[in-house]
């Protein structure tokens, strides 16, 4: 059954389960590289990062730089039960979201509705683009050995992505992102969110 959507409505955030690695040229030792994907619920266009950890600071980062990425923001964030983006969701009812985590989202004037616990289906555009660029873009890049150097690479491989003709529709990602969804995107605020300690 065909599920409508919005464009401009949706953003699904997770981190990826398999990572690529970082191999330090002087000591060979292998650090592993976290990843962070953001989709459009819409269009599908992607956003993909790598950090050295899942912690706030990179959590918030990954965001501030998908929102700059695609040039503005959705009304609505759907992260997975982090415990950087929730800090309590047993009930629907009943969900805790981190203060920073907030913070960013009123800045950005969106909402966080996190996907329910063990609910892969709340963000299926997010699941099934892990496993896309998982496998084309992060099995290309094992290995790089710097993080500046594997995110230029996660890039360039990104916008390959982005611009491949779909199977069994015309077009590309970005093609319905350019013509479809980013008319309608909220406009990014004058400023973009600083993180403080």
């Amino acid at each position: 059954m065909h599920i409508s959507r919005k464009p401009g409505e949706q953003t699904e955030v997770d981190w990826a389960g398999d990572s690529p690695a970082i191999i330090d040229p002087d000591t060979g030792e292998i650090t592993p590289a976290f990843t962070f994907f953001g989709v459009l619920r819409y269009s599908q266009y992607p956003y993909v990062e790598a950090f050295l950890d899942e912690k706030q600071g990179s959590w918030i980062t990954a965001h501030i730089h998908m929102y700059d990425y695609f040039g503005g923001v959705t009304r609505i964030l759907v992260p997975d039960n982090c415990k950087t983006a929730v800090i309590h969701n047993k009930k629907w009812n009943d969900q805790r979201i981190n203060a920073v985590y907030q913070e960013m989202a009123e800045h950005y004037n969106t909402v966080i509705i996190p996907a329910r616990v063990h609910s892969p289906k709340d963000k299926p555009n997010a699941e099934g683009t892990v496993g896309n660029i998982s496998t084309w873009i992060t099995a290309a890049l094992r290995n790089e050995q710097f993080l500046p150097e594997l995110n230029v690479a996660i890039k360039r491989k990104l916008e390959e992505f982005s611009h491949k003709p779909f199977q069994k529709k015309e077009g590309s990602r970005y093609e319905i992102f350019r013509d479809e969804e980013l008319p309608l995107l909220a406009k990014l605020p004058d400023a973009p969110y600083e993180l403080a300690e």
